[in-house]
């Protein structure tokens, strides 16, 4: 591989530094955002020159006024510093070296990434890639979907070769992506959608990213907090979307439901049970060919009907689609006469066996054959539907001497689900601009987090590997700027799961951005594996309902800030080296731990409590953290610790999803600190949030001996539905049963007992086994205090 030799000279082109390598090309540098600098190669020689080609991720127009560079000439080596970084050019060899800057905007200290000794940039023919220099503090988290069929996935992805080619046959899934989050404080990400791959440090000195072809355009992305990286990057490549507030709810899916009065049954066995419902997933038996986008009439005779009586029960309904058309589907005639097929390389449609019949691929690179599917998609909005599930669309087959408006398959590939999820979101934007976008994808890139995707695992199967797969998975798609995604619960293909695999899948997938069911042909219903099984799940249903003011106040992290819902140990304790490699455990947010049971027949399982005090969710039981446990794990037991200092917010389960939460039920955890909680809410179905139409409520408690003071600010902002009052009660965990309990001066009566306290409006109880303070609290429209003493 060629490298940039030495620096010939330098000047300024409006914002960018242009490095002059003479005959072997050009480094241009330029400021794309505070902390995130791009870095673009030009070559030099004529004929391996490629003209450039706009992204699809990232939308330099977007980009705040930056000034340009300062730039020092100190003989040797140039001083470059931008806005919340700061690079070092060393002339020879041509090498960058990159710093977060320092308290004064100097570059203090080791820099937080340089190029590797003979240089970084590489090209080779039509190959390009950069290389850097790998230091014992370098760990590397992110990179998408890794492929689950070869062995255990790591949560440090150092020491590992990952080739980026979107792939899911023999299934499931593979999606690795061009972003890699170093421990060091820093982030990568390279624009480039050809096949290309990641060597994160094989031979121990040095790591990098290589493609096949295409432009080499890297962006180093500053911290050093891994939070701030996370903040950088979905600045950069789109901020993550706000779901719909249903989309939190549990999700029923299988393939799959046959017909309209199947549908309607199912729903109505939900309300029998009393398991809460928010979807039902129809796959693909709602359509009579693949490629219709239409509803059969035969099994589904009135579809308004059927979605409008849903809706009335608070169900959505989402439909699956793909991107291949069928010879025989409604759409195609009108597609190969629009010319909006992948085309053989005579030019004419390329029509090629497929597992659901001779099958052609729409052409997503082609601009009018985005707008002709979004235009497709109005009935069906017409008609109510809530969400979609975007499958098959790596693509699954995808010939590769099929030649697109946009380049030849190669050149496209990895792009290919972005394009078809941003067709899916222009229908939105053109048809229904206030509805919030949901789409199901199996693979993605860069940029769909921020079309409202939310990314699964693919076809995995129905054993127990497969579960224990499942959760470094979600933390690696996390730290790559995507946190919507979910795993077929139960497992998609293989034998049926027994009642213990699905109950632990669902307990695992209480906790995933998106609880959803699903399997091949078998039952997946809370019901369908015995008596006992469905008592746990309706449990863990109920309890996924119970906590969504807290989860709904992630998605709302994760829209502002780019943080993810499942976070390793490791975001938020970077200098515990027993967080490092922990891929079977993980934060549910800043507060809630989770430890996954994925193998059978465990009675517990080893727990690493991080530095701190951890509350178990179920026992109410303080213990001392920065240590191993052997926690608890009966068949009936998800492994569950909250942070001491951590207030969740909890709504009745069977109301939390109306409009506004009523009633809130503050569970407040004491540590050492004041503890704070920002509680976030909205119309949980409109754009109106956008427009600033939401509300936010801080709540405060200030721990002191034998009580504390709880804090409910007034509510900032407001949105239509908005409660004009609110019933607040709080579950304070404490040592000893206080003395007294006062509401804004005014003093509560205690009460003989928790059945006692819920025949009042107000007072208070305390529980000497569990050691937990129980309050009911007058109704308000503002704020108040609670004084426990």
């Amino acid at each position: 591989m060629e490298r940039l030799h030495g620096l010939a000279g330098w000047y300024l082109k409006g914002r960018t530094l242009v490095l002059d390598a003479g005959w072997e090309g050009k480094l241009c540098l330029t400021p794309a955002l505070p902390g995130v600098v791009e870095v673009r190669l030009r070559r030099g020689s004529p004929w391996s020159q490629e003209p450039p080609v706009p992204s699809v991720t990232v939308d330099p127009a977007r980009w705040p006024d930056l000034p340009p560079p300062r730039v020092e000439d100190r003989g040797d080596h140039l001083m470059v510093f931008v806005e919340g970084a700061a690079v070092r050019v060393d002339k020879s060899p041509l090498r960058l070296h990159f710093w977060a800057p320092g308290p004064q905007g100097g570059a203090a200290g080791e820099p937080l990434l340089s190029d590797a000794p003979e240089g970084g940039v590489e090209m080779d023919g039509w190959q390009v890639g950069v290389r850097f220099r790998l230091t014992p503090e370098d760990h590397f988290f992110g990179l998408g979907q890794p492929d689950q069929r070869q062995g255990p996935i790591p949560l440090d992805h150092r020491g590992r070769r990952y080739p980026i080619w979107h792939k899911h046959l023999p299934a499931p899934s593979r999606m690795v992506l061009p972003v890699l989050v170093s421990l060091r404080g820093y982030g990568l990400f390279v624009d480039n959608p050809w096949p290309a791959e990641w060597d994160l440090g094989t031979d121990g000195a040095t790591f990098g990213y290589r493609a096949q072809a295409g432009q080499l355009v890297y962006y180093f992305i500053a911290g050093p907090a891994l939070t701030t990286v996370l903040d950088r990057y979905t600045r950069l490549v789109g901020r993550p979307s706000l779901a719909p507030r249903w989309a939190f709810g549990f999700l029923q899916s299988k393939f799959g439901y046959r017909t309209q009065e199947e549908v309607e049954g199912l729903a109505a066995a939900f309300r029998e049970r009393q398991i809460p419902l928010s979807g039902i997933v129809l796959d693909l038996f709602w359509f009579r060919h693949m490629g219709d986008l239409a509803f059969n009439r035969a099994a589904f005779p009135d579809p308004a009907g059927l979605i409008r009586h849903l809706r009335e029960q608070g169900v959505r309904v989402i439909v699956i689609e793909e991107p291949y058309l069928t010879v025989d589907s409604r759409l195609y005639p009108e597609a190969e006469r629009l010319g909006l097929l992948g085309m053989r390389p005579d030019g004419g449609p390329y029509v090629f066996p497929f597992w659901a019949g001779r099958a052609a691929l729409v052409d997503f690179t082609q601009p009018l054959a985005c707008q002709w599917w979004a235009d497709r998609h109005k009935p069906l909005m017409d008609l109510g539907i809530a969400g979609w599930w975007a499958d098959l669309n790596e693509p699954e087959v995808h010939p590769p001497d099929m030649v697109h408006h946009g380049g030849v398959a190669a050149a496209v590939h990895n792009l290919y689900a972005l394009l078809m999820i941003r067709s899916v979101a222009m229908a939105h934007e053109q048809h229904r601009p206030d509805m919030r976008l949901f789409i199901m994808s199996r693979a993605g890139w860069p940029g769909t987090q921020a079309l409202g995707a939310c990314h699964w695992s693919g076809d995995v199967a129905t054993t127990w590997e497969a579960l224990a797969h499942q959760p470094v998975l979600g933390l690696c798609m996390g730290m790559s700027g995507m946190p919507y995604w979910n795993s077929d619960i139960g497992g998609f293909a293989g034998e049926p799961p027994s009642p213990e695999l699905f109950v632990r899948w669902i307990q695992f997938g209480t906790f995933t951005p998106v609880m959803r069911p699903h399997g091949s042909h078998q039952d997946r219903e809370p019901w369908a594996f015995g008596p006992e099984a469905e008592a746990i799940v309706r449990r863990y249903i109920r309890l996924r309902y119970r906590l969504l003011p807290y989860t709904y106040t992630l998605a709302w992290e994760a829209h502002r800030q780019g943080l993810p819902f499942m976070r390793p140990l490791v975001l938020h304790y970077p200098r515990d080296p027993k967080c490092l490699t922990i891929r079977d455990q993980y934060l549910w947010g800043r507060d809630l731990l989770v430890a996954p049971v994925t193998a059978p027949g465990q009675q517990s399982r080893p727990v690493y409590l991080p530095e701190g005090d951890w509350y178990d969710f179920w026992t109410g039981r303080r213990i001392r953290g920065g240590r191993w446990i052997q926690a608890p794990a009966p068949l009936e037991t998800l492994p569950l610790f909250v942070r001491a200092g951590a207030i969740l917010p909890e709504a009745p389960w069977d109301r939390s999803q109306a409009p506004g939460w009523e009633e809130l039920t503050l569970n407040i955890y004491p540590g050492p600190e004041v503890s704070e909680f920002l509680l976030y809410e909205d119309d949980g179905e409109t754009m109106a949030f956008a427009r600033g139409e939401y509300a936010t409520i801080r709540f405060t408690y200030r721990p002191a001996e034998g009580g504390g003071l709880l804090t409910i600010d007034p509510p900032q902002g407001a949105y239509a539905g908005m409660p004009p009052v609110r019933r607040y009660r709080a579950a304070i965990r404490l040592p000893r049963r206080p003395r007294r309990v006062t509401v804004d001066g005014t003093l509560l009566t205690p009460r003989r007992s928790r059945e006692t306290l819920e025949r009042f409006p107000t007072g208070w109880w305390y529980d000497r086994q569990r050691k937990v303070l129980y309050v009911r609290l007058p109704p308000v429209s503002g704020g108040l205090s609670l004084k426990v003493q």
